[in-house]
């Protein structure tokens, strides 16, 4: 008794240690996916940091290029031509006299001389800002050995590049020229078409200037060049030039940034591969896994309760018929009947309940045997004397029902003999057992254009709509009969279906006043 306790609680528990089971593999699954997840992040956080000191790189080789070019090929190629000019329109003419400057003369938009407080200007705008300025050169410069100065108007959109000239050590005349931002554009661009700003030591020298975005601002705002607009993002880095080659190129700011899909090509033995989609393919795949196994577990569960309900069933069933017979048997051996009419009794009833137990013998063997390959013996045939033999032996064990047969002499069908019998029976223990006392069941068999039909009408309580078409699968019982002494295994209808289906037949629940009325149909005349 406590070992048979023990396994029901070990059974009890089980579904619940094996739920615990899958929910704890599934949190680990969980667990890998999150740490394969937070090493992606780091990845990515590390390439991002790559990325930004790569574009650190290119931004100060690309200002220290350009300060150059500008500072030494451009600006003091310009303002070495002249030593001590007297006018704007005399510099002019030396620059675009001299064919060897080339591209250089477009980097100077307007010339200027300014001596004794006043302002000879070419092609110089802002005159006004420009002699402020120049007055506060003049207040504030010393004489020095320097080629050239710098200086920004008040507004930021205007740029000199200026020598000094002195008397006595002190100085008395400025000129120079103003910077044209076309120009320094161009500058930028050849600069930057000078070669890779990075370098070639980096991932092999694959990676060149076709991958970095740059983009060169002025002080004053404008943007003097740009290049690959597509690869600015969140990694762009901006460096702000300093006072190098006497300020020329003060306040301008570079950004750069290097375009995002070269990471992995940048990071000295590559990104580690993502294993994220992987883990949470598997993560997907195991967790339909553990609802399959936990469906298919809760269904052998059910099956085994089907199993162990089935058994009692029949274990009850069976126990009936042999208690019945093994009584008035032993009444019989014992000589305890006191007339030949309760002898006779006693015999009926051991025959009956015999035949009862022979009844479900074979219930239990078709319903065992069952399956999609049910081997049925067919034959053409009259239905009449097959059902009349049926009525007759059931009649013959029930004094209290009347079983009343009306049957079509000429009613044929395609069937296997056996196999309606069985398919009888069943129909009529069903009218017996969840019938009245004392009522009268009806077996009709009619042929009407090319079907046989067979009907057998009880007057029972019926079938309830909502459970008819229920009432055909295996071991399904009427809700109303699971709490009454009414015994039943719930196979009979459905060794019922398969029997009649297996012969090409079908079956239905018709309507009636009172009562049940299963309706069996087969074809009268052969498949065309």
């Amino acid at each position: 008794m406590r070992k048979s306790r023990s396994n029901t609680l070990l059974n009890a528990r089980r579904p619940v240690v094996i739920a615990g089971m899958m929910l704890v593999s599934l949190l680990l699954i969980g667990v890998l996916g999150w740490q394969s997840y937070r090493l992606q992040q780091s990845n990515n956080a590390t390439a991002e940091s790559v990325l930004r000191e790569y574009a650190i790189l290119a931004a100060d080789e690309f200002g220290r290029r350009l300060t150059a070019n500008l500072g030494y090929k451009g600006y003091y190629q310009l303002i070495s031509r002249f030593d001590d000019p007297h006018s704007a329109e005399e510099m002019q003419l030396a620059i675009s006299g001299d064919e060897r400057l080339g591209a250089i003369a477009s980097l100077a938009g307007g010339y200027f001389v300014f001596e004794d407080n006043k302002l000879s200007s070419m092609s110089i705008g802002q005159t006004g800002e420009v002699e402020s300025l120049l007055r506060q050169v003049f207040d504030q410069a010393a004489m020095d050995d320097t080629p050239y100065h710098s200086a920004r108007t008040a507004s930021g959109r205007l740029q000199l590049i200026y020598r000094l000239s002195s008397v006595d050590g002190r100085p008395n005349k400025a000129f120079g020229f103003s910077v044209d931002n076309g120009g320094v554009s161009r500058m930028a661009r050849k600069t930057f078409d000078s070669g890779p700003l990075l370098p070639a030591s980096l991932a092999d020298g694959r990676v060149s200037n076709d991958l970095l975005f740059v983009e060169l601002i002025d002080p004053g705002g404008a943007v003097l060049f740009e290049n690959n607009r597509q690869y600015d993002s969140r990694l762009t880095v901006a460096k702000v030039l300093g006072s190098d080659y006497q300020g020329i190129v003060e306040g301008f700011t570079i950004r750069v940034s290097v375009n995002p899909d070269s990471a992995s090509s940048l990071v000295i033995g590559g990104l580690p591969t993502s294993q994220l989609p992987l883990l949470m393919t598997i993560m997907v795949m195991v967790f339909v896994l553990m609802l399959t196994a936990l469906w298919l577990f809760r269904r052998e569960q059910a099956i085994m309760r089907l199993r162990n309900d089935f058994v009692s069933q029949v274990s009850h069933e069976l126990r009936t018929p042999l208690t019945q017979i093994r009584m008035f048997a032993e009444t019989l051996l014992l000589g305890r009947t006191r007339t030949e009419q309760e002898s006779r009794r006693s015999l009926q009833i051991i025959d009956r309940e015999s035949k009862r137990l022979s009844h479900l013998v074979d219930n239990i063997l078709r319903f065992s045997n069952i399956s999609d390959t049910t081997q049925i013996d067919r034959h053409w045939q009259s239905l009449a004397p097959i059902l009349e033999e049926v009525c007759e032996t059931t009649q013959a064990t029930c004094d209290d029902v009347v079983i009343q047969i009306e049957a079509d002499p000429g009613a044929r069908a395609n069937v296997d003999a056996d196999a309606l019998r069985q398919v009888m029976l069943n129909l009529l223990d069903n009218a017996l057992k969840y019938g009245p006392q004392q009522q009268q069941i009806l077996v009709t068999l009619t042929s009407a254009g090319h079907y046989t039909q067979i009907s057998v009408t009880d007057q029972g309580p019926g079938i309830p709509p909502d459970e008819q078409d229920r009432v055909w699968t295996a071991f399904y019982r009427l809700r109303r009969e699971q709490d009454t002494a009414i015994s039943g295994t719930g196979i009979g209808l459905y060794v019922v279906r398969e029997l009649v289906e297996a012969m090409d037949g079908r079956c239905s629940i018709g309507e009636t006043g009172t009562g049940t009325r299963i309706n069996i149909e087969f074809r009268a005349v052969a498949n065309d």
